[in-house]
């Protein structure tokens, strides 16, 4: 906007409420109170989604209803009067529709600047724009696909383990274990299985407990005692009496808590 008063409304809405109508409304009254014949008004404005799909459905609704006021005001009246409600200064209906009309040509000529975008592909840009001050290569990409992202870094791991370190141990007993359990060897699927996890709400919660936790192999060695033994104690109940629900309810419910790191970790 061109006015010197900027304010900033929140909108707090369930689904179905109307949202895309209210800030399609702000968006088109933005462009009506900054039209410039020889300015793109469009070209200084910006809406961020989450999604993809919002995305498109925003683009889509401006355009229709700036349409619907250029050409067709009373089929959307609910519109004009939304959009005149957030002018900075009063327009007749056919000012609104002139204007509606032009920035719409405006639009439409000059496509690549209707930013209507992610918050991904806002940073994405951003990034681009910057690459050069950031001491980025000029072929640099932003990768937005957290499982490929994941794969990778397995694979790095897995080619840099060294002779004779901890993470190494892990891993060799991990595959072990794997074999005595007539499993295949390969352990790049369930350690990207595993590192997804890091990735997930429930990990970030707790990441700094976790992290805090001792790792050292008899504590590993001793935590995954009492997972196995919490399992095959559930196992046998099921087999002994699957009636039984509630104990085994609790079991389960014991050997979750355990998984999420409670105290059966042991000092170092």
């Amino acid at each position: 906007m061109t006015s010197n008063s900027k304010p900033i409304r929140i909108y707090k809405a369930s689904a179905g409420s109307g949202k895309t109508f209210t800030l399609a409304a702000e968006f088109i009254a933005n462009l009506l109170n900054d039209f410039d014949t020889f300015d793109n008004a469009h070209r200084h404005q910006l809406a961020i989604t989450f999604t993809k799909k919002a995305t498109n459905e925003m683009k889509e609704r401006i355009l229709q209803y700036l349409y619907d006021l250029a050409y067709n005001k009373m089929a959307n009246v609910g519109m004009l009067a939304a959009v005149r409600a957030r002018l900075t200064q009063p327009l007749s209906d056919t000012a609104i529709c002139d204007r509606a009309k032009k920035t719409l040509h405006q639009i439409l000529h000059g496509y690549d600047h209707f930013r209507v975008m992610t918050i991904d592909s806002f940073f994405q840009s951003m990034l681009s724009s910057l690459a050069h001050d950031l001491g980025l290569s000029a072929g640099f990409r932003v990768e937005l696909n957290d499982k490929n992202t994941t794969s990778r870094a397995v694979e790095k791991m897995l080619r840099e383990l060294r002779p004779g370190s901890q993470e190494l141990a892990w891993v060799t007993r991990f595959v072990e274990e794997r074999l005595e359990d007539s499993k295949s060897w390969n352990v790049s699927y369930p350690l990207n299985d595993l590192a997804e996890e890091l990735t997930k709400e429930v990990y970030m919660t707790n990441a700094d407990r976790l992290r805090a936790l001792p790792l050292d192999s008899a504590t590993i060695k001793d935590y995954r005692a009492d997972i196995n033994a919490l399992k095959q104690g559930a196992r046998s109940l099921f087999k002994r009496k699957p009636r039984n629900s509630m104990r085994i309810s609790l079991i389960m419910m014991d050997t979750q808590n355990s998984a999420e790191g409670k105290d059966s970790f042991k000092a170092s």
